[in-house]
């Protein structure tokens, strides 16, 4: 058995006034219809060994936050500034093609780029560990090859969290990421930035994103400070850097 794992091209989806946060999360799974005809497709070219089978697998989307926190020059418009960083972020997302990770330094060095930045911290919030919390549980999933039978058996462990006296987990299990904070996507998982649940303290992270909530993205002024010589001189000198990388 011969498994597929497919994601469309979400770009290809968009309508003229969405982006990667507003598109319709059915947008990122192929319909029965499409996987029907790319299966019917693969078989008809004559391509296809005669021994095996093929099965599409569907994407299981695990959902993430983010929140940037920004320093930023004097003068700055923040409005402008969210705008452009929003669409850095829409074309990342749509052409990142990772399969083991979506790492915080991409987010961090194209963030630096935007004009008016000098620095950048970053943070992904999973749905799925802060769900964890605060049920005090979550079942860890691992996998058996049978290949007699040429299958795959799930097998579902359920391990139970524990607190200090003041409810705080004493052990955060960090579900969906590493150690560095970066997206961790496991077998099967396709990670989206998109809201729609609420963190482990109830704080709810809408699917809009607007300045008056808390939503998918997050974007926030920790501190402005003065454009002088001296700064001017580090911020271009960064972004030569970064251009230089980019065309490398």
């Amino acid at each position: 058995v011969v498994y597929l794992f497919l994601v469309p091209n979400v770009q290809s989806r968009l309508s003229k006034d969405t982006d990667y946060f507003t598109t319709s999360e059915s947008n990122f799974k192929l319909t029965t219809d499409e996987q029907d005809a790319l299966l019917k497709y693969i078989q008809q070219s004559g391509r296809q060994i005669v021994t095996t089978e093929l099965s599409i697998v569907d994407p299981i989307i695990t959902r993430y936050g983010l929140n940037i926190a920004l320093r930023v020059f004097d003068g700055t418009d923040f409005n402008t500034l969210k705008s452009d960083i929003l669409a850095l972020l829409s074309e990342y997302f749509l052409r990142v093609q990772r399969r083991d990770k979506i790492p915080k330094s991409d987010i961090i060095a194209m963030i630096e780029s935007v004009n008016g930045v000098d620095s950048v911290n970053v943070e992904f919030i999973s749905q799925e560990n802060e769900e964890a919390i605060k049920n005090g549980y979550y079942y860890k999933t691992t996998y058996k090859i049978d290949k007699i039978r040429s299958i795959r058996e799930a097998i579902r462990t359920k391990v139970v969290l524990k607190f200090d006296d003041d409810g705080n987990v004493l052990e955060d299990p960090q579900l969906g990421l590493d150690k560095f904070g970066d997206i961790k996507i496991g077998l099967n998982q396709l990670p989206i930035i998109r809201g729609g649940w609420s963190d482990r303290n109830e704080v709810y992270y809408s699917t809009d994103i607007k300045d008056n909530n808390i939503s998918s993205v997050n974007i926030i002024i920790d501190e402005v400070i003065d454009e002088n010589l001296s700064n001017q001189i580090m911020a271009q000198n960064k972004n030569i850097l970064i251009n230089d990388e980019r065309k490398s």
